[in-house]
């Protein structure tokens, strides 16, 4: 033990280690629970979270974004991006991204850029479909741990709430025009928001990983 604490010591630091700690406690004390309970989401969340110098409607908030933001990815104009694209991957390469999309509104979701496996469309957000077991949407996110004898290794229910399939489906969209795709992704999202509350499930147990990085 005493071994392993030097270790960490010395590869992340004394105040990574005290902070650490600190977080481990509030967890096992129930500090988070109390800090930050289970709700459902407020009809004006994204409001909550800006100062009072954005614009108050969500069209107006997207069009200054848009705006000021940071440039995109991709360039504005279809031409440019399609020959860009095709320069990429060619017909087949548009084929392929077609595909793969069509997929995904079939429920068909691709895990760790491999392995493909059916959740329904949208998709079950809490199922291991490797174990058949079912994570709790409604359990505050320090009660669930990474690995259970009910769901397996929590990293298998995350996969899909990485939204690695986002760059299929825009992708696809840019590529073809079709609405179906911009339409697929906007219900992926809204569905992910209405099966997971915030502080409440799996993916907020993710948050808590990230913060610790």
């Amino acid at each position: 033990m005493f071994r392993y604490v030097l270790f960490v010591i010395r590869h992340f630091g004394l105040i990574w280690a005290i902070k650490r700690l600190w977080v481990e406690f509030c967890i096992r004390a129930g500090i988070y629970r109390i800090r930050f309970p289970c709700r459902d989401w407020r009809h004006d969340e994204y409001r909550y979270w800006l100062s009072s110098e954005y614009p108050e409607g969500p069209k107006e908030l997207f069009q200054k974004w848009y705006k000021e933001g940071p440039k995109h990815f991709v360039p504005d104009n279809d031409v440019e991006y399609m020959r860009v694209l095709k320069q990429l991957g060619g017909d087949r390469g548009i084929s392929f991204l077609k595909t793969k999309a069509e997929a995904i509104r079939k429920g068909v979701f691709c895990y760790f850029f491999k392995e493909e496996k059916e959740l329904g469309f949208p998709p079950d957000w809490h199922l291991n479909p490797f174990t058949g077991g079912r994570a709790s949407s409604r359990v505050h996110w320090t009660r669930i741990p990474v690995q259970s004898r009910i769901f397996g290794d929590i990293k298998y229910i995350w996969e899909p709430g990485r939204f690695a399939n986002a760059y299929i489906l825009t992708r696809a969209y840019r590529a073809t025009g079709d609405e179906e795709y911009a339409e697929s992704f906007w219900q992926l999202v809204e569905s992910w928001g209405k099966h997971n509350p915030p502080n409440c499930g799996k993916f907020l147990a993710a948050c808590r990983k990230l913060g610790q990085a």
